[in-house]
């Protein structure tokens, strides 16, 4: 049977559509929500992209269960499968963009982490392969006018950018591309013209770090420098291992053999591939190089494979068993989601062990992170409405941006409660703004301190020593299969009044001691967040 492009879209979708229905936001997605409900020019680790995704599809928020909070990556990553095939069917024939079709949806990265969860990398494949389009329409018809192309992969460049920092290296790609093989464009206006366009995007961006000290391009820059510590072997194994797992162990390996291959056909294809292995290559050896100082991420390169997929296609279109490697590499994909949502669901294999302390239950098991935060929230509502105390106003608080992500959207909003969030900035990242947002402004309140057990941190570390509790928390038991994998615990902090909550900056809104690096720039935030130590 001759596939089709539609069933595949429409197959891919209603699978990916079913598991956003059944598990429980994660860590990021929760997080990434506070860019929806408190919008702003960007944020502090990402631009604003991601957010504005989630309120667009989500009509503002209209609706917060999990696969409307996902709708954009659902059909986004739909989208994303449609753009490789037509690349690689302009390229090559359709047996090839078939191929490329299949390759799209056996790469985790894209048919899950931008395919089903909504993360900043689901805005950047979007743009980012539409970009891609038009610079390899560039690249492979010598004989049109480009003008247009040019401006059009100058604006979604710039709007990949605005998702996320990285898609610079589709300009650095394409610039390294002009220079070693169409040097004729430099003589165009429109490529000049196309530069200013992606630079115009940036422009929320720029506006937001320089009302807040460019501390984001600082935050970032800190995460990236390298050349500390010595050469760490380490974390190159682990970038490479993480690549093999993101992008597929058979569509990593095929992206590495055509890297350094001449494929069939390359003659025929002007300098489409060139560019598109300039492209990959770029970014794929700078973070391995980086990799080999300091701890990288697996999915920073995941956008280079991805621009490898039509190259990786058409090679295969060239081998006999193209279609049955294609297949395999599509059915790995399939058995990790499945078996990835059964055991996050119901727990199906016994991989850890949740005997022991009740506050170190499920530490090790990271399936957590995507479930049992209903039945939290629902049990903390009831404990709550059972044990009133006054008319005290409830404020909810707790350590570091997660599980505080996770209290904010599935406790404390559905409850309409303010929720601080405790730690340095490091580890409050946007909840840092947020706090001296939803600080109370008087009078006595309720103050309710919340952890788990795959996280936890006693009042007193969350806090600090002054933090005091008379009474044991109450816990939650969250069951999944039978058993307690997981513990929840509520503690009354009776000490802290809201003079003393306000005089614990270091805590509640920035610990300026813990900032490290950061301490130094003086951070002054347009709210007035930051009103200590003599720094402003």
């Amino acid at each position: 049977m001759k596939l089709n492009i539609s069933h595949l879209l429409g197959i891919s979708f209603a699978i990916r559509f079913l598991i956003a229905c059944l598990l429980d936001l994660g860590n990021d997605e929760v997080y990434y929500i506070t860019y929806a409900t408190h919008p702003d020019w960007s944020h502090f680790d990402h631009p604003s992209m991601v957010g504005w995704f989630i309120q667009i599809f989500s009509l503002n928020l209209l609706s917060e269960s999990e696969w409307v909070i996902r709708l954009s990556s659902l059909v986004m990553g739909t989208l994303h499968i449609w753009l490789i095939y037509r690349i690689t069917l302009m390229l090559s024939n359709h047996r090839a963009a078939i191929l490329s079709a299949l390759l799209a949806m056996s790469s985790v990265f894209l048919s899950v982490l931008c395919g089903i969860f909504i993360l900043p990398d689901t805005p950047l494949m979007t743009f980012w392969l539409l970009a891609l389009f038009y610079f390899t329409r560039i690249a492979f018809r010598r004989d049109v006018s480009p003008n247009r192309d040019l401006l059009l992969a100058g604006l979604f460049a710039g709007l990949a950018m605005l998702s996320k920092y990285q898609a610079v290296f589709l300009w650095v790609g394409f610039g390294g591309f002009v220079l070693l093989r169409r040097r004729s464009l430099l003589r165009s206006p429109a490529l000049y013209l196309s530069v200013v366009i992606s630079l115009l995007c940036l422009l929320p961006i720029l506006i937001w770090n320089y009302q807040n000290q460019f501390i984001s391009f600082t935050f970032h820059s800190e995460r990236v420098s390298f050349f500390e510590g010595g050469i760490q072997l380490q974390t190159l194994l682990q970038e490479i291992g993480g690549s093999l797992f993101y992008n597929n162990v058979v569509l990593a390996v095929l992206v590495w053999i055509v890297l350094f291959k001449r494929i069939a056909r390359q003659s025929d294809l002007g300098d489409a591939i060139v560019f598109l292995k300039i492209c990959a290559g770029t970014l794929i050896s700078i973070v391995i190089f980086m990799s080999l100082w300091r701890q990288t991420l697996p999915h920073w390169t995941a956008p280079a494979f991805t621009s490898m997929i039509p190259v990786v296609a058409i090679y295969l279109s060239s081998l006999k068993n193209g279609m049955r490697i294609s297949r395999i590499a599509l059915s790995i994909t399939v058995f990790i989601l499945v078996l990835g949502t059964m055991q996050i669901r119901w727990g199906i294999l016994p991989l850890f062990d949740y005997s022991g302390e009740s506050t170190k239950t499920g530490r090790n098991d990271f399936t957590l992170d995507m479930y049992g935060w209903e039945r939290c929230g629902l049990e903390i509502k009831s404990y709550l409405q059972s044990n009133a105390n006054g008319d005290k106003p409830v404020v909810l608080i707790s350590h570091k941006w997660f599980p505080s992500a996770h209290f904010d959207h599935y406790v404390a909003r559905p409850l309409g409660l303010p929720l601080l969030v405790s730690g340095g900035l490091h580890d409050v990242h946007k909840f840092a703004w947020l706090n001296a947002e939803r600080m109370p402004k008087d009078g006595a309140v309720r103050l309710i301190y919340l952890t788990d057990s795959h996280n936890y941190k006693s009042p007193q570390e969350g806090l600090g020593n002054d933090a005091v509790v008379s009474q044991s928390p109450h816990v939650i038991p969250i069951y999944r299969n039978g058993i307690v994998v997981k513990n929840v615990f509520v503690f009354e902090v009776d000490t802290m009044s809201l003079d003393h909550l306000k005089c614990i900056p270091s805590y509640i809104i920035l610990r300026l001691p813990d900032v490290g690096d950061f301490e130094a720039l003086h951070f002054k935030p347009r709210r007035n967040l930051i009103e200590v130590q003599g720094l402003i």
